[in-house]
């Protein structure tokens, strides 16, 4: 099952592409491990919040994560 909008839902999702993005993010502090619900996917992680616009795309040649809040669409764990 799709979240049609992750505003609808309430929820930022952290989507990172890598293991090395995902370390990145928690060797620099920006999160702290163990703190939000995560879910291993084929390629890397999705990391939920309660959602917030405060949250911007970084960019993609320095930390390869997508953040997935108005206007994007994320799925559950276990669906396709």
């Amino acid at each position: 099952m799709g979240m049609r909008s992750c505003v609808w839902w309430q929820v930022t999702v952290l989507d990172f592409d890598d293991h090395e993005s995902y370390d990145k993010v928690f060797d620099l502090k920006l999160l702290i491990e163990g703190g939000h619900p995560t879910v291993i996917t084929k390629r890397g992680f999705h990391v939920y919040f309660k959602f917030t616009d405060q949250i911007q795309q970084p960019d993609k040649e320095k930390l390869n994560v997508d953040v997935l809040n108005t206007g994007k669409r994320a799925y559950f764990p276990g669906t396709r």
